[in-house]
């Protein structure tokens, strides 16, 4: 019997060939923009849960006797460790010997087990396609903003990409963006800014004042974990160039691939300093 999430996948993948099938240039692409859209999610379905039947236990807030036993090291305060533990703790939920004060009811059984058969999302996807424009872009400045890094930039790498000697530019990266273990998902996004102030107002590189780095899938650019680079002109957000392997000679490449050498640095993703 297939689920009513499950149903919703299936639709959502149907319309991912349709859209594919029209112009194989054209990747539609998922973004994650917080709404549940039907599928169980961590933010909107688990966390509640979470907060009414475990985290009095489960919390690293919780100490001594207050845990009544509950290991040190599992705790369920933010989703990457829910998504850690999800599978181990999914165990315990169907069994009903987990939370200790009873069983949670069918119906919250059948939502955790839903989460993880939908992929243990943090955010709901929401399938858009670039086709004719820069849709995945739009109102990418009312994303979280994860870096400024000013001079010297962050990391040290950069050296002239992104303008990263020159003291008078800041780099401002927006992220629309949801990790799965070390990689990120498909349709994640990075949109970076560079750009000088002057009396208050942007002022962008006229050598690439906006690029971005969209997710694919694994058979795009294997070389590059799957990302599609992308200089955007800042006004309209237009596509000025695009590509995987080749773009830029290369070079967005080959300098993304030392993210893993850098602290914290993850699937071709620098650390990124607040």
């Amino acid at each position: 019997m297939v689920s009513k999430s499950n149903m919703k996948i299936i639709s959502v993948f149907a319309l991912f060939i349709t859209i594919a099938a029209c112009d194989d240039k054209q990747d539609p692409v998922q973004v994650f923009d917080g709404g549940s859209g039907g599928i169980v999610t961590y933010s909107s379905d688990i966390q509640p849960l979470l907060e009414t039947h475990c985290l009095s236990c489960h919390s690293a807030s919780v100490s001594g006797a207050d845990r009544n036993g509950a290991p040190l090291d599992v705790n369920f305060d933010t989703y990457d460790e829910t998504y850690a533990l999800a599978d181990k703790s999914n165990q315990r939920i169907q069994s009903g010997t987990m939370p200790p004060s009873g069983p949670l009811s069918d119906q919250e059984k059948e939502m955790f087990q839903e989460w993880i058969e939908d992929g243990k999302l943090e955010h709901a996807p929401v399938i858009q396609s670039i086709e004719g424009g820069s849709n995945e872009f739009a109102g990418y400045q009312s994303w979280p903003i994860i870096e400024n890094s000013y001079y010297p930039a962050s990391p040290s790498i950069l050296d002239g990409a992104h303008q990263g000697n020159d003291p008078g530019f800041t780099r401002q990266v927006y992220a629309n963006v949801q990790k799965e273990g070390d990689r990120f998902r498909p349709g994640s996004i990075f949109v970076m800014e560079t750009f000088s102030s002057v009396n208050g107002v942007k002022e962008y590189s006229a050598s690439g004042g906006v690029f971005a780095m969209v997710k694919r899938n694994d058979s795009f650019n294997p070389e590059g974990n799957g990302w599609e680079w992308f200089e955007l002109d800042p006004k309209t957000l237009s596509i000025i160039e695009r590509g995987g392997a080749a773009m830029m000679d290369g070079a967005c490449n080959s300098c993304h691939r030392e993210a893993i050498n850098q602290p914290e640095g993850i699937d071709m993703v620098f650390n990124n300093p607040e």
